[in-house]
C-alpha cells in the first residue's frame, strides 16, 4: 500500500494534505476491519455501536426480539463474563521491570537502583498500570491494546488508546512490525492548540474544517453547527514514520489537523510510542483473533437459543385448562394467566406441559461450559466460588496453579507488554532530558518519599539490560499465601521478618512496622553513609548487633563491586566510604563493650559481700575461750548420727 516515493515523510514542507489523504485511502482499505471493531464492541458491550470514528461514536439499545441478520441483545453475555474473568486472572500481578548491569562495577548498580527508582515513581505518578490495565481488555475485546507514552513539555505521560484511533497499514505490517503508524483523537480545539502550538503562539488559523457539535453529531462548516456547539471539536492526528535504519535521519513525527501542521519534526527513536499488547499468537497478520472473536459463534448461538427458550415458555409455561364446550361462561376464565380452551363433553382438566425439551437446556449448558473451557478460564473463577468441600491454603495454591496453567502464555505476554511500556519511555525520557536534563521523579518507598534526578541516575543504554518479573510470586488467596510463606521459612530461605514482609496484609501494618523497625533503622543507616553520604554515630538505642550484621555486608559488597571501577574518582569515592564503613563498625563495637563493662560493674556491685574471715571454702574461726565440739569414736570424723 505504502509507496515510499508518494508518501507523507518523504514531502517537503507542510504534510499535512498528504496524510489526511493517506489516512482515507486506508480507511476505504480497511473498512472490513472497522466493521469487525464495531461488531467484537457492541458483543462484549451488549449495545449497537453505530460507530467508531469521530462524529459517530454513538449506540442504541439492541432489539430483544429475534430477527434473521440482526444483532440481538445477549440475555446471558458469556463473552463479557469470559473476557472480564481472563482480565481478572491475567492483571493482578504488576508486571514491574528490573535494571541490570552487565558486569560487577558498584558504581553501575548503583546508577541502575536510581533508574529502577525513577521509573517506578514515574509509573505511580501517571497511573501507569491502569492505563496498561485497560490496554489489556482492549485486546481481548478487539485483538489489541495500546497505550500512547506523550512527551508534554518535560515530562512524560502514558495513556489509555481506544484501539479504533490508531491506523496502520495492514499489508506493510503483515508479518513485521509496522514502520509508520496514525493516530486519530476527538479534542477540544483550544486543548489542541494549547497542547501542540503552544511552543510557536497561538495559532492564527482556526483549527479544523469538521467540526463535531454535542452529541457527536458531524456537521460540514462552521455556521450549521455553531447553533448545537457546545465546545469546540477537531479531529488531531499523529503521524509516525520509523528511521530507516539507526543514525538515519529520515524518520518523522507530524501532528495535524486536516487543514494546519502543528508539530513537524524529527523521529529518530526506532520505535512508536503507542505501545501494543496482543491476545493471540497467530503466525501472521497484524490483527489476530481477540477473546470476543474467538467464542462469538458460541454467545450467538447462546442468545438465539435463550430467546426461542423464553418464547417457548411464554407460550407453554403456564396450566392449560381444558373445559366441556359452553360449560364454562367465557369471563371467568382469561388467557392472561392461564391458557383456556374447549374441547368435547367431559369433566374439567388441567393440563402443564413441558415448556422446552429437556435436551435444550442441556445444550445451552454445554454452550456456557465451552465458552469456558476454550480460553482456559475457569468457570469457579468466573463465578467467584469454591470447590463443594474446604480445602487448606496449601490445597488452594495448588488448584489455582493447575488452574492458571492455560494462562502460562498469556500472562508472559502481559510481562512482555510491561517490559516494551519500560523500554519505550526510556527512550524518551532520554528525549526529554536534552531538552530538560535537570528532570526529577519522587520515589515512594514505604511512607517516605525520595526525589530522583534523571541526571544523577542515567545510564548509557549499551550498560544495562531490562528483565521482568512479577509483583509477587505468592498465591493470592491469603491461606495459600501463608502456607506458601510458612513453607519458606521453615525451610529456611527466608527470616521471620521477611516473611512478615511477604505477607504485607494491610490489617497488620501497624504490627510490622513495629516488629521491623530495627531492621529497617539498620538499613536506614546504611543507606545514608553509602548513597547520602551522611554518618549517623552509633548510639546505644539502636539495635547494634542488627546495625553491625548490615554494615559489615555493606562494607564486604561495597568494597567486593567498587574497587574495580578504571574512574580515579570513583576509586576514591568507595575508599571513603569504605573508611566511613569501618570507623562506623568500630565504634558501634567499642559501644557494646562499654556498655558490657558497665553492666558487670553493675551486677558486682549489686552482689552481697563475703562472710567476713578466712578465704572461700576455709574454716570459720573460733571465737576467743571456744573449744570445738566433741567427735563422735565410732569414726573419725563421721558425725555421731551416722556413726
Amino acid at each position: 500500500m505504502e509507496n515510499v516515493k508518494e508518501s507523507w515523510w518523504s514531502k517537503k514542507g507542510d504534510p499535512h494534505q498528504h496524510i489526511v489523504n493517506q489516512l482515507n485511502q486506508l480507511d476505504n482499505v480497511q473498512s472490513v476491519t472497522r466493521a469487525r471493531d464495531k461488531h467484537y464492541l457492541s458483543l462484549y458491550s451488549n449495545r449497537r455501536m453505530n460507530g467508531l470514528q469521530p462524529g459517530s461514536f454513538t449506540w442504541r439499545d439492541m432489539s430483544d426480539e429475534y430477527e434473521e441478520g440482526v444483532q440481538q441483545a445477549a440475555n446471558l453475555n458469556l463473552s463479557r463474563s469470559v473476557v472480564d474473568s481472563s482480565q481478572a486472572r491475567i492483571c493482578p500481578n504488576k508486571p514491574r521491570v528490573r535494571f541490570l548491569t552487565e558486569g560487577g562495577n558498584w558504581f553501575l548498580q548503583e546508577r541502575a537502583r536510581g533508574m529502577q527508582r525513577f521509573y517506578d515513581g514515574w509509573m505511580s505518578e501517571v497511573v501507569g498500570y491502569k492505563s496498561m490495565e485497560q490496554a489489556a481488555l482492549d485486546c481481548k475485546v478487539f485483538n489489541k491494546g495500546y497505550v500512547h507514552l506523550m512527551e508534554l513539555d518535560d515530562r512524560l505521560e502514558m495513556e489509555h488508546v481506544f484501539k479504533p484511533e490508531i491506523t496502520v497499514d495492514e499489508q506493510a505490517a503483515a508479518t513485521s512490525p509496522p514502520r509508520t503508524a496514525y493516530r486519530r483523537k476527538l479534542m477540544a480545539a483550544e486543548f489542541a492548540v494549547g497542547k501542540y502550538a503552544y511552543p510557536k503562539g497561538k495559532y492564527s488559523k482556526e483549527l479544523g474544517t469538521q467540526i463535531y457539535a454535542s452529541g457527536m453529531t458531524t456537521q460540514t462548516g462552521r455556521e450549521a453547527a455553531s447553533s448545537q456547539l457546545t465546545v469546540q471539536m477537531v479531529e488531531v492526528i499523529e503521524a509516525i514514520h520509523l528511521p530507516s535504519r539507526a543514525g538515519a535521519k529520515d524518520g518523522r513525527r507530524v501532528v495535524c489537523v486536516d487543514n494546519a501542521t502543528l508539530v513537524d519534526e524529527a523521529w529518530e527513536l526506532d520505535c512508536l510510542p503507542w505501545v501494543e499488547i496482543e491476545w493471540a499468537d497467530d503466525t501472521a497478520g497484524y490483527y489476530k483473533p481477540g477473546l470476543v472473536e474467538e467464542t462469538q459463534g458460541l454467545q450467538e448461538e447462546l442468545t438465539k437459543l435463550i430467546q426461542e427458550v423464553q418464547s417457548n415458555f411464554e407460550m407453554l409455561g403456564g396450566a392449560h385448562i381444558r373445559t366441556a364446550k359452553g360449560s364454562v361462561p367465557p369471563d371467568w376464565v382469561d388467557n392472561e394467566r392461564y391458557k383456556h380452551f374447549e374441547g368435547d363433553a367431559g369433566d374439567w382438566d388441567v393440563i402443564t406441559p413441558s415448556p422446552v425439551n429437556p435436551v435444550f437446556l442441556q445444550y445451552i449448558e454445554a454452550l456456557i461450559a465451552w465458552g469456558y473451557d476454550f480460553p482456559g478460564v475457569s468457570k469457579m473463577e468466573a463465578t467467584s466460588s469454591q470447590p463443594g468441600h474446604q480445602l487448606s491454603g496449601k490445597a488452594i495454591r495448588e488448584y489455582r496453579d493447575n488452574a492458571s496453567g492455560r494462562f502460562a502464555m498469556k500472562e508472559r505476554a502481559w510481562e512482555r507488554f510491561g517490559l516494551a511500556v519500560a523500554r519505550t519511555a526510556i527512550k524518551m525520557m532520554r528525549r526529554i532530558a536534552q531538552r530538560h536534563p535537570n528532570t526529577e521523579m519522587w520515589y515512594q518507598s514505604g511512607s517516605q518519599l525520595e526525589r530522583v534526578s534523571w541526571a544523577d541516575i542515567e545510564l548509557p543504554e549499551n550498560d544495562y539490560r531490562l528483565d521482568s518479573y512479577p509483583t509477587s510470586m505468592l498465591p493470592k488467596e491469603p491461606s495459600a499465601k501463608v502456607q506458601t510463606v510458612q513453607e519458606w521459612v521453615g525451610a529456611g530461605m527466608i527470616s521471620g521478618d521477611e516473611a512478615l514482609q511477604l505477607l504485607d496484609f494491610p490489617d497488620v501494618e501497624s504490627s510490622q512496622n513495629i516488629k521491623l523497625a530495627a531492621l529497617k533503622h539498620a538499613q536506614w543507616v546504611m543507606d545514608s553513609i553509602v548513597y547520602k553520604r551522611k554518618v549517623i554515630a552509633p548510639d546505644p538505642i539502636m539495635d547494634l548487633p542488627t546495625c553491625i550484621k548490615w554494615a559489615r555486608g555493606t562494607y564486604l559488597y561495597v568494597q567486593m563491586h567498587g574497587g574495580n571501577s578504571d574512574d580515579k574518582k570513583e576509586r576514591e569515592k568507595v575508599a571513603d566510604i569504605l573508611k566511613d564503613l569501618g570507623a562506623w563498625i568500630l565504634g558501634a563495637k567499642a559501644l557494646i563493650e562499654q556498655e558490657t563493662q558497665q553492666m558487670m560493674s553493675k551486677q558486682a556491685a549489686m552482689m552481697p559481700p563475703p562472710p567476713p574471715g578466712g578465704a572461700p571454702g576455709g574454716e570459720v574461726p573460733l571465737a576467743p575461750g571456744m573449744e570445738p565440739p566433741p567427735m563422735a569414736t565410732g569414726g573419725a570424723g563421721v558425725p555421731p548420727a551416722l556413726a
